[in-house]
C-alpha cells in the first residue's frame, strides 16, 4: 500500500538568534523562540510519523509539509527517527507571507 501525506506544521523554523534586548523583534515573529522549543516541535512531528510508521507497517512514499522555514529544518527532521535520514529529496517552495 501506498501512503502519502501532507502536515501544516505550524511555523517550523530554525530557532532565533538570542536578541540583544527582549524586546527586539525576532527573525522568525515568534516570541521565545529557541533551540529547545525547536528540537521539541521536530520532536513532536517525528512522533506523529512514528505513530504512522507504527499503524501502516511503513512510513508514506511522499510527505508534503507546510509552514517550514527551509532545506536545514528538513534536514534536521529527516535526521530523527522514524527517518533515519532515509528520505532524500527535499523540495521547497519559498514561503513569502509576512509576518
Amino acid at each position: 500500500m501506498e501512503m502519502f501525506s501532507f502536515y501544516n506544521v505550524e511555523n517550523l523554523f530554525l530557532p532565533d538568534p538570542k536578541p540583544v534586548h527582549r524586546l527586539d523583534p525576532t527573525k522568525s515573529g515568534l516570541k521565545n523562540w529557541d533551540e529547545k522549543r525547536y528540537r521539541n516541535k521536530l520532536f513532536k512531528i517525528s512522533h506523529v510519523f512514528q505513530l504512522m510508521k507504527e499503524e501502516n507497517g511503513t512510513l508514506p512514499f511522499l510527505i508534503g509539509l507546510s509552514e517550514v522555514s527551509g532545506r536545514k529544518v528538513l534536514e534536521d527532521l529527516v535526521e530523527m527517527a522514524p527517518f533515519n535520514s532515509q528520505y532524500g529529496l527535499y523540495i521547497t517552495i519559498p514561503w513569502t507571507k509576512e509576518r
